[in-house]
């Protein structure tokens, strides 16, 4: 009966640490990807899109290598190149651009 007892304490004690470090990792990954580029700023760049992007729907795009996510006026089809009007958030809203 002893055994049982601390075998119990060392599992709940183990389980707590593990619980708590994944919710600390989980909450910096999402930290992470919520902050906005410090290093690089997408407007008036030119990309292209990696998605059909639809009025009011969210689509990717990519700008020097980066996917963005990105929210467009018009309808913008997949592979068609895109300038970056600005930030929205940690969205990009973006329009067709023409050579």
């Amino acid at each position: 009966p002893n055994y049982l007892e601390q075998f119990r304490l060392i599992a709940v004690g183990i389980a707590s640490g593990l619980g708590a470090f994944t919710g600390f990792a989980v909450y910096k990954v999402i930290e992470a990807k919520r902050r906005e580029s410090k290093y690089f700023t997408p407007i008036e760049k030119i990309g292209h899109a990696l998605d059909d992007i639809a009025p009011g729907k969210e689509g990717f795009i990519m700008v020097n290598g980066e996917h963005w996510k990105a929210i467009s006026d018009e309808f913008i089809p997949k592979g068609s190149k895109v300038k970056v009007i600005k930030m929205s958030g940690s969205k990009v809203v973006v329009k067709k651009y023409e050579d």
